[in-house]
């Protein structure tokens, strides 16, 4: 089951830190799912993953402009 975490009301770059504190604490494989409302987490957290090595499986708009979700699975690289 994927792991959630949720960074409603927070803004850059504590939402790609907390991604970051997240992803490294996660055992290799497994998924981490981030709902966000930062705007600007549309661009950062692709990018940290990419940088990171790992796998962005999904990226959705939940509500335009106030709600994003990310999923992120840890791979090797990262």
């Amino acid at each position: 089951m994927p792991q959630g975490l949720d960074l409603i009301g927070l803004h850059c770059p504590e939402v790609v830190l907390k991604v970051r504190l997240a992803m490294d604490a996660l055992p290799e494989g497994e998924t981490l799912v981030v709902d966000s409302s930062d705007p600007l987490s549309m661009i950062d957290i692709p990018l940290y993953a990419r940088r990171a090595g790992h796998r962005l499986d999904a990226q959705a708009v939940l509500v335009p402009g106030a709600q994003f979700r990310f999923t992120l699975t840890k791979t090797g690289e990262g």
